[in-house]
C-alpha cells in the first residue's frame, strides 16, 4: 500500500496506514512537534516581554497552540496504528527477536513523543508562572496590592468580571486595561490547558501501551524458549529411540544367528546319526 503524504496524513490521519516509510515520517512529524513547541515558548517569551499583549499576538499564540494540539492528535493515531499492525506481527512472528527489533522501533517514537509532552508541560507551567508574576506587577503598579494566591485567582477567573471587580476594588483606568490584558493571558492558558489534557491522555495511552507490549514480547519469548525445549525433548526422544531401535535389531540379528546356527547343528547331527546307522547294518 502506498506510504500517504505528511499532508494527507494531517487531513485525516483515522484512514492512515502504516508502510516502509513509517517511522521516518513519525519522527519528521515528531520533529516539527518539537519545533512548534520550541517557537511556542520564544513567542511567550515575546508576549511577557510587551507592556500590554497585543490582541494579534494572542491569536497568532493561540493558533500555534491549536497546531501542537493537532499535529500531538495526528501522531498520537499514527502511534496507534503501528501499535496494531505490532500486535498482529508479535502474533504470527516465531522470532522473538525480530518481535523486540520492531518493539525498539516504537519504543524510542514513544519516548520522543513522551519528552516533547513533558517539555510542552514545563512550557505551560513556567508561562503561567511569569503570567502570575505579571500580573501581580502590573496591578501592583496600578497600587492594587494582591498575594500570590489572589493573582492566581484572578488568572483563573479572568473571563467573569464580577469577580474580578469584587477582588479589585474599586478599579482605576491602569487596573482596568491591566484586567483586559489579564483576560487575554488567562485566555491563552485555557488554550494551553487544553492541549494539557490531550497529551496528557496521550501520555497514558502510551503508558498503557507500553506496558502491554512488554507483557506480549516476555510471552513470546517464553513461549519461544518452551518451543526450544519441547524441541529439543524431541530431538533426544527421538535420539532414544534410534538407540533403541539399533539395539532391537542386533537382538533379531542374534536370535536369527542363533536359530540359524541351531538347524545347521541338527542338519549336521541327522547326517552323523544316519551314517552311524548305515554302518552297523
Amino acid at each position: 500500500m502506498k506510504l500517504k503524504t505528511k499532508d494527507e496524513v494531517t487531513e485525516s490521519s483515522k484512514s492512515y496506514v502504516p508502510g516502509r516509510d513509517y517511522f521516518s515520517l513519525v519522527r519528521k512529524l515528531l520533529d516539527e512537534l518539537q519545533s512548534e513547541i520550541e517557537s511556542l515558548r520564544r513567542k511567550q517569551q515575546h508576549i511577557l516581554a510587551l507592556a500590554v499583549a497585543d490582541p494579534a499576538e494572542k491569536d497568532v499564540l493561540e493558533d500555534q497552540i491549536a497546531k501542537i494540539r493537532r499535529k500531538t492528535s495526528d501522531l498520537r493515531k499514527m502511534v496507534n496504528e503501528v501499535d496494531n499492525e505490532f500486535n498482529e506481527f508479535a502474533r504470527v512472528c516465531e522470532s522473538s527477536g525480530e518481535v523486540r527489533i520492531r518493539k525498539n522501533q516504537i519504543d524510542s517514537i514513544r519516548r520522543k513523543l513522551r519528552d516533547l509532552i513533558i517539555s510542552f508541560n514545563d512550557t505551560h507551567a513556567d508561562y503561567r508562572s511569569r503570567v502570575s508574576v505579571r500580573v501581580r506587577r502590573q496591578l501592583r503598579a496600578v497600587g492594587e496590592n494582591v498575594t500570590e494566591e489572589e493573582a492566581e485567582k484572578i488568572i483563573d477567573s479572568a473571563g467573569r468580571d464580577e469577580l474580578f471587580f469584587r477582588e479589585v476594588n474599586p478599579l482605576s483606568v491602569s487596573a482596568k486595561a491591566a484586567l483586559a490584558d489579564v483576560k487575554r493571558r488567562h485566555n491563552e492558558i485555557v488554550e494551553l490547558e487544553k492541549s494539557i489534557q490531550t497529551m496528557q491522555e496521550i501520555f497514558v495511552d502510551l503508558q498503557n501501551l507500553t506496558e502491554i507490549q512488554n507483557e506480549m514480547v516476555d510471552n513470546i519469548a517464553h513461549n519461544v524458549e518452551s518451543t526450544k525445549d519441547h524441541v529439543e525433548q524431541g530431538a533426544r526422544n527421538v535420539k532414544v529411540g534410534l538407540e533403541y531401535k539399533k539395539s532391537a535389531t542386533r537382538k533379531k540379528v542374534m536370535v536369527a544367528l542363533c536359530v540359524v546356527i541351531l538347524i545347521l547343528l541338527l542338519i549336521v547331527a541327522a547326517i552323523i546319526l544316519a551314517v552311524v546307522l548305515s554302518n552297523h547294518k
